[in-house]
């Protein structure tokens, strides 16, 4: 495990504030994900997570019936908002 992906343990969901122990740094996913080094059994780097619980990841992950378009900019604004929190918490420097 990561620094990066160790560094969701104990956080609150970035997407809707949940505090619930089932926070994890999981990998964005859909199209975009192949642009940032997604393939056949490989994920992209770690600093492409959202910190998300279990009920946000399965909803970005694609078990829901969601618009992909609108799935995507929301793909990319809570990875981004994960990295400013990993910059704040001094992970990222």
């Amino acid at each position: 495990m990561s620094k990066l992906t160790e560094a969701a343990r104990h956080e609150s969901c970035i997407r809707c504030g949940r505090d619930d122990g089932t926070v994890v740094a999981a990998h964005i996913n859909g199209p975009i994900a192949h642009w940032l080094g997604r393939g056949m059994g490989r994920k992209p780097h770690d600093l492409f997570c959202a910190h998300l619980c279990s009920r946000c990841h399965d909803d970005m992950d694609g078990r829901s019936n969601r618009d992909p378009d609108n799935k995507q900019r929301e793909w990319a604004e809570l990875v981004l908002r994960t990295q400013r929190r990993l910059i704040d918490m001094g992970v990222i420097k």
